[in-house]
């Protein structure tokens, strides 16, 4: 199972305060229905830090879309190439991702695309048809989140009112950029994140249980990202945290099955809690990308 098991602790320390939820999920291959589909392909922008982003929350939307057709840009800082979170990748048995997303990875990182992505200050947003955030907790993640270049490249962006998804600790990037009237950009949407549930047994594991450092908390309070998320909006009722399903870290969503799987959608903006909805917040990106091109 890899790292998905880094939460069964946690699981067992939270089942006396959350009550176990399955979400009903019809199961088919979205991928292939998409793969059928004769729509044009798009081109598609994935920010990244200088280093500490999350394997999973970049590889497997990188592998579908591009599987599907589209093309993949990234961006960093600098226009170096990135790197994931080492400690996730390749450290302790139980916090690595699946062989797949590590197989996915792998030909990431010797694709042309990623070996040569574009500098924040270079992008112009108006060639991109869509903007996917990922997430990660290594302290380097503050290279993208409170990066002020790409704040105003994702702002400008989300002007154009194109398809734009965020997934865990991704969604910090929305909030921290601000509009013209200075409100976080997605302060009148509902949205998703990781919840404080979930993050506050990662975050357990990954310190107590494992003894390890790399996980940054938010660094505007020091905290969770729910609360900095819930800020951000108009009303507290737009956030979503999804059901308290214990399982859906340890049988996270695949091409073809999303029953623990959660992502919330309004409109052309789309949000995942964490790794385990990547494969579904993928795959209803991609049908968002579609929709664009239908009568």
């Amino acid at each position: 199972m890899g790292r998905l098991t880094q939460f069964l602790l946690g699981a067992l320390i939270g089942i006396g305060s959350y009550s176990l939820v399955r979400v009903p999920q019809h199961e088919h291959d979205f991928f292939n229905d998409l793969a059928a589909s004769s729509y044009d392909k798009d081109t598609v922008l994935i920010p990244l830090p200088d280093m500490g982003f999350d394997p999973t929350e970049v590889a497997v939307p990188w592998k579908i879309l591009r599987d599907l057709g589209h093309t993949i840009v990234f961006a960093t800082p600098s226009g170096s190439p990135s790197s994931c979170d080492p400690i996730v990748l390749e450290g302790p048995f139980l916090m690595q991702p699946s062989n797949e997303v590590k197989h996915f990875y792998k030909q990431m990182i010797s694709s042309p695309e990623f070996i040569k992505p574009l500098s924040y200050s270079s992008l112009k947003v108006q060639d991109y048809d869509g903007l996917i955030i990922p997430g990660g907790h290594h302290p380097n993640m503050s290279s993208l989140l409170d990066n002020s270049v790409i704040q105003e490249k994702v702002a400008e962006f989300w002007a154009l009112k194109r398809p734009v998804g965020a997934i865990c600790h991704g969604t910090l990037l929305l909030a921290r950029s601000k509009d013209s009237s200075g409100k976080s950009l997605f302060h009148d949407k509902s949205t998703t994140s990781v919840p404080s549930w979930l993050e506050s047994q990662a975050y357990a594991i990954t310190k107590y249980v494992y003894g390890l450092d790399n996980y940054q908390l938010s660094t505007t309070n020091n905290s969770y990202v729910e609360p900095e998320i819930r800020h951000a909006l108009d009303t507290h009722e737009q956030y979503f945290s999804g059901p308290v399903d214990l399982l859906a870290p340890l049988l996270p969503g695949s091409r073809t099955s999303h029953t623990h799987a959660f992502v919330h959608r309004d409109r052309n903006y789309l949000s995942a809690r964490f790794w385990g909805d990547a494969y579904l917040f993928a795959l209803t990106f991609a049908r968002m990308l579609n929709e664009r091109h239908s009568p």
